[in-house]
């Protein structure tokens, strides 16, 4: 269930088969309930996720020692959660030890490595370190390529994230030789719920977008606005799929604050008012806003982002930039 993306039927099976396991079978508990913890996480529950993980790997390190399959898994998903809370820098720390540990017990091309490179890469974009995180997604994309084939899910979802990266360089072209084979690969291949196959079609969309073709972006929109079941993350990147849709596509910055504020919403309810996904969310209304003319709301908000955002930047950071202008608006 959790590779085809039902992340709901996934946590059921997992919580019944972690009620049919021995409290003696140490290891068995401990695998399930390190899935437990990524299939929250994946839903938007971290919280939920937290204590499953962290206590996941004290028992990891006891039972198999620091250099282990099971440790890496769990640095990954623990650097997962940090970043969801913003506590970056600890974030980072648990990828870097994970692509050094990694490099050394299952090799630097391998398919662990390659997926600690893409995680790493996320965090880096959102850290502004944007030259960083490109190298890291084709470096991911190469080694899944590599390993496994160009024509499989775990390929097809790191050509995704390397091509949402080409588009936010304005390399439009490149975006859409990569999003075009993915996404098709991952309707055939992935459920219409599956994780993957959403986030390949907001990408689809956003290439669509920046292509002029409008309509067919649209269209696509209002397919993934219809679809009931869909976890928290995906959810935000549809409603901002919508902001972009309404300002580029149509010129509607009405209906475009109107976006903002579901996703606005949305990221409050289930991150916190601290949370980065909530300051991000807030950086964009205050962005469309200042465009309304709404000047005294629009600086409140990008203040109140950048307090949040700023010590995660990078040096040099565009988002630093962006921040600046919308607090300075006259």
């Amino acid at each position: 269930y959790w590779r085809w993306g039902k992340l709901v039927q996934a946590e059921a099976q997992l919580r019944a088969l972690i009620g049919q396991v021995s409290g003696n079978d140490r290891t068995r508990l401990l695998e399930l309930s390190i899935r437990l913890g990524r299939v929250l996480r994946e839903q938007g529950r971290s919280e939920e996720a937290w204590p499953l993980l962290q206590n996941g790997l004290g028992q990891a390190e006891q039972l198999y020692g620091r250099r282990s399959r099971h440790v890496l898994e769990l640095d990954d998903a623990l650097a997962d959660l940090h970043m969801d809370s913003g506590r970056w820098d600890v974030a980072l720390a648990h990828f870097q030890q994970r692509l050094t540990l990694g490099a050394q017990v299952e090799g630097p091309d391998s398919l662990g490595v390659a997926m600690a490179q893409f995680n790493l890469a996320l965090l880096e974009q959102q850290r502004g370190n944007h030259a960083r995180a490109g190298e890291l997604l084709q470096q991911s994309w190469q080694s899944r390529v590599a390993v496994l084939g160009a024509d499989v899910p775990m390929s097809w979802r790191a050509a995704v994230g390397l091509a949402q990266w080409h588009l936010a360089q304005g390399q439009v072209e490149r975006a859409g030789e990569l999003i075009g084979p993915a996404s098709a690969g991952l309707s055939t291949a992935l459920p219409v719920d599956a994780p993957g196959r959403i986030e390949a079609q907001i990408v689809l969309a956003q290439w669509e977008l920046a292509a002029g073709r409008i309509e067919q972006a649209l269209q696509r929109y209002r397919h993934l606005a219809a679809q009931t079941q869909m976890p928290v993350p995906m959810r935000l990147a549809v409603h901002g799929l919508c902001q972009s849709l309404q300002q580029a596509g149509r010129g509607d910055l009405q209906a475009a604050v109107v976006c903002a504020g579901n996703e606005l919403e949305l990221a409050q309810q289930h991150y916190g008012e601290q949370a980065p996904a909530t300051a991000f969310a807030r950086l964009r209304m205050a962005g469309l806003l200042a465009q309304k003319g709404e000047l005294p709301t629009a600086r409140r908000l990008a203040n109140q982002a950048a307090a949040v955002l700023e010590p995660l930047q990078v040096p040099g950071s565009p988002l630093l930039q962006t921040l600046r202008q919308l607090q300075q608006t006259p």
